[in-house]
């Protein structure tokens, strides 16, 4: 059969608050998270080369686990364990990266939600989009929102979401050095660090109902950057850079170390990364900008 094709895009944090810790080793957080065009895209397909119930992760990067260690693969087997299911054949997942791994970004999580999805429609399980949330939840924080796939206020450990408006289109210029953060260590020492400043979560929902572009620079934060910018000094340097286009603002995705700048218009955020790309010493740089279905 023809392969299922499923789309897995990305998402960066407008605003990062980090309120408490839980029993179960997440902490609870408020954020305001949208999804991005970059993403990676996700085959799904039944083989039946494959023993019955297998499962197979295919992807040309080699950084890229292919076994149980892969979320794409733990996804799979969660829905065939959770609902009893037993395949007749294997599936083959074939997943095209673009999305770049430990990156703050929700790859990893992405991927697993476009799965959850693919197979839901593949095995025609009739899942509702919020019984696929609740079992992308024991994947990982970000799991739900990927499936939620939309402009969403976040709580709980990510998994309770509310969606929000924003006004037009955003444009952002998207950086990543090449380097790779520990989310566990970010998470350590934030509960040991004293926050200085902490998101203003009314007056930036306000500014994307409004399509308030230069509010939405200057209201960005994340607890996490600190941190990050601490243990990665690289990760305050690209701010830096990007805050010296005409950009209204940056700030840290995730637990990083990818950074992103919000721009007014796509003519902006070309010069932006026209003027960034000229530095030899710059990463790559790339123009998204928010997906909202």
């Amino acid at each position: 059969m023809a392969a299922l094709v499923e789309k897995a895009p990305a998402k960066i944090n407008l605003t990062l608050d980090v309120v408490g810790r839980r029993a179960d080793g997440y902490h609870d957080v408020v954020s305001i998270m949208l999804p991005i065009e970059l993403h990676d895209t996700v085959r799904l397909k039944e083989s039946r080369g494959l023993l019955p119930g297998e499962i197979m992760v295919v992807c040309e990067d080699p950084a890229v686990p292919r076994g149980r260690q892969n979320l794409v693969y733990q996804a799979a087997r969660l829905l065939m364990e959770g609902l009893n299911l037993k395949p007749g054949v294997g599936v083959e997942i074939t997943i095209e990266k673009s999305i770049p791994m430990a990156a703050g970004l929700a790859g990893g999580s992405a991927d697993a939600a476009a799965v959850l999805r693919g197979l839901n429609r593949m095995w025609k399980l009739g899942l509702s989009d919020r019984e696929l949330q609740k079992l992308g939840s024991r994947l990982g924080a970000d799991v739900p929102f990927c499936l939620f796939n939309r402009p969403a206020l976040a709580r709980g450990k990510g998994e309770v979401l509310t969606p929000i408006r924003v006004k037009g289109t955003l444009w952002f210029l998207l950086a990543k050095g090449p380097y790779v953060v520990a989310t566990a260590e970010v998470y350590r020492r934030y509960d040991q660090m004293e926050v200085k400043s902490r998101p203003r979560l009314i007056p930036m929902l306000q500014a994307l109902e409004e399509g308030a572009v230069s509010r939405v620079g200057a209201l960005l934060c994340n607890v996490l950057e600190p941190v990050t910018t601490h243990l990665y000094p690289q990760v305050k340097e690209l701010k830096r850079l990007i805050l010296s286009t005409k950009c209204p603002g940056a700030a840290m995705s995730g637990s990083g170390p990818s950074v992103f700048g919000v721009a007014r218009n796509e003519d902006e955020a070309r010069e932006a990364a026209d003027t960034l790309l000229a530095s030899a010493t710059t990463p790559i740089w790339q123009i998204v900008t928010c997906t909202i279905s």
